[in-house]
């Protein structure tokens, strides 16, 4: 249940929104940039998005990127979104740490709570392991881009 929030609140929120935007559409440029030939606006290919969580996210091993690689690029094909929003929702809310806890409690790459984990993973079939479920690279994307889709 949400509270009503005062004039002054409102503003402080649409604020962080701003800033967040702000970061997030610097992210995407930068993570649009041309790569290996691959220019502003095409699509990514899957050795793009590699590339970039091998650049951006060292302490995920091959497998992991590999793994994450294919859940960004089954929600591509499920849900429409671009495989460069999906890497700028990352890059802003973990900065591409698997292991990212926010002061919310928010865990990992896509920085989702434990409560809303619990509910999609449950609603996607995959085992609830708790907080080891959402410091686990893929379980955390597949979750998270369920919870936006």
């Amino acid at each position: 249940m949400r509270h009503h929030r005062s004039g002054h609140a409102a503003l402080v929120a649409a604020m962080a929104a701003s800033l967040w935007l702000g970061m997030a559409c610097s992210t995407l440029q930068t993570l649009g940039s041309p790569v290996n030939g691959r220019l502003a606006g095409d699509h990514p290919t899957r050795d793009h998005v590699e590339q970039v969580l091998e650049e951006r996210a060292p302490s995920l091993d091959e497998r992991d990127r590999q793994r994450v690689a294919d859940a960004i690029f089954l929600a591509q094909n499920e849900h429409g979104f671009e495989p460069s929003l999906l890497l700028g929702l990352m890059a802003v809310e973990s900065g591409f740490n698997p292991s990212a806890r926010s002061s919310q409690g928010a865990l990992g790459l896509m920085q989702v709570l434990p409560m809303s984990g619990r509910l999609m993973a449950q609603e996607l079939g995959i085992e609830w392991k708790g907080a080891r479920t959402l410091f686990d690279p893929e379980q955390n994307v597949r979750i998270g881009i369920a919870y936006l889709a």
